[in-house]
């Protein structure tokens, strides 16, 4: 699985990075879309978002990745603290599938992503 990762977290976008290395996938970190396609490799298979970024506008974000024809129609999964209703919202009207939690995220990635993948090809 490959995953790319905006995040303007140093942290949390090593931690995620880190999670997926050590489940045998690859992971791209970057802070805009126009970053991410000039570093993939091939396409992607899930675009992970943090919603609380402040570098970017996630949700701005989130409508290029559904437009990008590089990577149109990949799974777009945003993360936030689990009461932040309103940054969940807006990600969803942005064309966001999925919101996960920041403890998801960062306890129990690989497996939330690989069920996420799954439900997507059924």
């Amino acid at each position: 699985m490959l995953v790319l990762i905006f995040d303007d977290n140093l942290l949390s976008s090593a931690s995620l990075l880190n999670q997926l290395q050590s489940a045998g996938h690859d992971g791209i970190v970057a802070g805009t879309t126009q970053e991410a396609m000039r570093s993939v490799p091939r396409r992607p298979d899930v675009a992970l978002v943090n919603l609380m970024a402040r570098s970017f506008e996630p949700p701005a974000l989130i409508r290029q990745l559904r437009t990008e024809p590089v990577v149109r129609g990949i799974t777009v999964v945003g993360f936030c603290g689990h009461l932040d209703q309103a940054r969940r919202t807006k990600a969803l009207e942005a064309g966001c599938h999925h919101v996960i939690s920041n403890a998801q995220a960062h306890k129990q990635l690989v497996p939330t992503l690989e069920q996420l993948l799954v439900i997507r090809d059924s």
